[in-house]
């Protein structure tokens, strides 16, 4: 119910919400807290951050804010994709690469898979660490958006199979170009 909603709330430190959202369906609440219409400042962040890594807020908002549009991710998404890579790397790895966090768990996870694979077939005496490995997963994901920042946008859906595996007169391909081009 609500005492739940406001329990997570105040876990993901979001200290400013209406009623009005309390009262949402689940379906309604989960996408307002996608909507990102409650977005924190840096310091918010590095507070909600500062309990992950044992680093100051400032150190943390200095880190975060190397992104160009660091200020538009919402929360829910900078939530869940940290507890993702905190489920397979360490706080210092994904410290070192935190800006990686405010990309969507969808395209951080589809990126990892194929670099921990291929990492898997490198010799072990060259393989990458997991630092390397968090830094190539974002270097993927904003290669495809030239480096502009735009790869923590929503609407750059992520293609099931790589766009290199893809012949250009596929449906599948036509629906990225387009996706690309919006």
């Amino acid at each position: 119910g609500v005492q739940r909603r406001l329990d997570y709330l105040r876990y993901l430190s979001i200290n400013h919400v209406t009623v009005a959202a309390l009262g949402r369906t689940k379906v309604e609440f989960d996408k307002y807290l996608k909507s990102g219409t409650y977005k924190a400042k840096g310091d918010e962040i590095g507070l909600m951050l500062k309990k992950y890594f044992k680093k100051s807020v400032a150190e943390i908002q200095e880190k975060i804010e190397m992104h160009p549009l660091w200020k538009y991710v919402d929360l829910f998404t900078i939530h869940t994709t940290l507890h993702y890579l905190m489920e397979s790397f360490d706080a210092e790895d994904i410290f070192k690469n935190l800006p990686l966090i405010l990309h969507s768990r969808d395209k951080v996870e589809f990126r990892l898979v194929s670099l921990i694979e291929m990492n898997k077939q490198i010799n072990e005496n060259n393989r990458f660490t997991p630092s390397q490995i968090l830094a190539l997963c974002a270097y993927e994901i904003e290669k495809e958006f030239h480096f502009t920042g735009d790869g923590v946008w929503e609407k750059n859906k992520i293609l099931t199979k790589s766009p290199e595996a893809l012949p250009n007169e596929t449906e599948e391909w036509k629906v990225s170009k387009k996706i690309s081009v919006e």
